[in-house]
This record gives structure tokens, sequence and C-alpha cells, in this order.
């Protein structure tokens, strides 16, 4: 029952969008709002669903229970690379020094933040903040220890990834500021505007986004056309769309281990994992809401956001929950982005 109403509210959350859109009607197979008299009051129904910023998170997901009986640590703990997270509602990026998984706070990173979702690090140990709420993606340059913003005007940037050498950074868009279909922004060659932008056919809402080791792009969205999450890739982060994965409840993250085995977030079923890029199956459950994932360096664990209150520590070929740390926010400002320092993937 949880399921389907959630994915009822999923949908209908990107119905009202289209018709912020301007789209002459809700797309097919999508809710109509009960009771909603016009276009324009869809749309204002749709703006207070999105809390004003629109985010990657599953709508609903607060009402959701998280699994008891988590697993701790055990034997004793070594030193470890740290682990940021991003917080949407409290306009927060966090750090933790980490120790076999467990994680201990550290700081907190204000300055310039509006709605932050996805993160990720690369092999310089530079921070790339997904700033929805301010249409751009922050650079936290870990040599100079100076911010740089890339620019991505006129739309909501919700997760980023960058090459391991960071000659290309993708961002996903959830939608653009008019509430137009979401799209991936490229920038190459140390660019801070974008070089080129991905798009498919369909109204969709921008989810996921990954480079995997070969240079080609992978893109997580919600369909509204289809009425299911979708998995895609852009072969050398150009052309046409592949599909590579459908029928997703609610598309989240996605990532790559070192070996080029491609993982993604359903945030209504789970952790998959993929032999390459095929032969995907449900890797690990037990989670409120698995929105972003990422990987350190040596890929050996699996970093999960889980949006409601948790970091998770997960063993990429079991899918066991190593550890599960309350993130310091709580229920209440949950990370939706998980970024650990990735370091050179050797």
């Amino acid at each position: 029952m949880w399921i389907r109403e959630s994915r009822a509210m999923a949908l209908a959350a990107i119905a009202y969008a289209a018709l912020a859109a301007g789209c002459a009607s809700v797309p097919a197979g999508l809710p109509v709002a009960p009771g909603a008299a016009s276009h324009a009051a869809q749309a204002s129904e749709h703006a207070a669903f999105a809390g004003g910023i629109p985010s990657a998170m599953l709508p609903g997901v607060a009402a959701r229970l998280r699994p008891t009986g988590r697993r701790g640590p055990t034997g004793p703990l070594r030193a470890s690379r740290d682990v940021n997270s991003c917080q949407y509602y409290g306009n927060d990026c966090a750090t933790y020094a980490s120790a076999e998984n467990v994680l201990t706070y550290s700081s907190t990173l204000t300055k310039g933040l509006v709605n932050p979702q996805g993160t990720v690090t690369d092999g310089k140990g530079n921070w790339y903040i997904a700033n929805t709420g301010r249409s751009n993606v922050l650079v936290l340059h870990a040599k100079e220890q100076q911010t740089t913003a890339l620019s991505d005007a006129g739309q909501y940037p919700v997760a980023v990834s960058v090459e391991n050498s960071a000659r290309l950074v993708a961002v996903s868009n959830i939608y653009t500021t008019s509430y137009a279909s979401g799209s991936v922004a490229l920038y190459a060659g140390g660019s801070v505007t974008p070089t080129s932008t991905l798009h498919v056919a369909d109204f969709v809402e921008g989810v996921g986004i990954a480079i995997d080791p070969s240079g080609n792009c992978f893109w997580s969205y919600n369909d509204a056309t289809l009425g299911d999450g979708v998995l895609v890739e852009f072969r050398d982060c150009a052309g046409k769309a592949r599909t590579v994965v459908s029928g997703l409840g609610y598309a989240g993250g996605v990532a790559f281990d070192k070996h080029g085995n491609l993982y993604y977030t359903d945030q209504i079923t789970g952790v998959y994992r993929c032999a390459g890029t095929r032969s995907c199956g449900l890797l690990s459950t037990g989670y409120g809401d698995p929105l972003m994932i990422n990987f350190d360096a040596p890929s050996k664990v699996l970093w999960v956001a889980d949006a409601t209150g948790y970091l998770d520590a997960v063993d990429p070929q079991t899918g066991t929950i190593l550890v599960s740390n309350p993130a310091v926010g709580g229920a209440s400002d949950p990370p939706f982005g998980v970024a650990p320092d990735a370091g050179p993937r050797s």
C-alpha cells in the first residue's frame, strides 16, 4: 500500500511540473490533482508540493518508517577518509571523520548554499556540490582553499558527477527554473559555464548522474510520458540516449565502481548492482529512502544517503549495511547527497 501511494504522489508531482511548464494537459498515464480547476491551480499545487525549490527526494517519504536492527561497527577502529553530506532543508553540507565507516561529525559548511542536494569529490580532493537553490555547482578546491561556481543558470541542479581527472563535469537538472523538462549540463576543459547539454524527448524529472570509467554519461530520471523511472546512457557524453534500465518505481542516485560496474537506486525498493551495465539486480534493501550514492576511492564501500536521516556504509559485493550512521541533522534535516573523499582511483 505504501509503495502504491508513494508512487502515485511521485507521478503527481511530475504531472504538476509538466503543467507548470505550460503543457496543454497532463502527460498520458499520470494522475490529475483532485479538484484542480485550472492549469494555474495545478501549477500552484506543485509549487507547494515541492516547497518552492524542487528536490530529488521521493514525495511522502517522511511517512515511511526506518527499519530497526541496524548494524554497528565491530572490532577496533582505524582512521579512514572524511565523508561529506549535503542537506537540502538546512541549506548546509557537513563533513564527518570516518574510522572503519563510523562517522564522527566534524564541521558544517553554509556559505553560499541554498537547498544543496547531490555531491561528489574528485581524485584531487576537490568537492562539488549541486547547489539547487542558487542554480549553480559550488566547487571547493582542496589545494587552493578557494571556492568557484559552475553556472547552471535557468536550471535546478540536483546531482553532479566528475571524471576523475576533473576534465569533465556532468550535472543532472531536475527541471528548468520555469519547470520545463530536466537535462544534463556538461562542463568540459575547466569551463564554468555549460559547454553542451544532453536531453531526451520526453518530459522528465532529472535525478542521478554518473560518468563511468570510459567517459560515458549515465542519467536517471522520472519520465512523465512513461510513468516510470528510467536510466539511460549517453555514449561519450554526447548524442542520443540508450535505455539501460526502465520500470523504476522512483529514480535515484547512480555510481560506478572502479571496475566499471553500475550501481543505482530505486528510492522505493533499494540499491541495485549490474555486471558492467547489464544483468542488473537488487543488491540491498532496508532503507527509508536511498536517495544518492557514491563510492570511496578503492570501491570497497558504497555510501548511501538515506533521506530519512542516515548515512549508510554498504558492502558493494554482498549488499550488507556495514554501519548505519545517524546524520547530524536527523530526520528533520536528512542528507540528500553523500561524497566520501575520493582520492586517486588506483
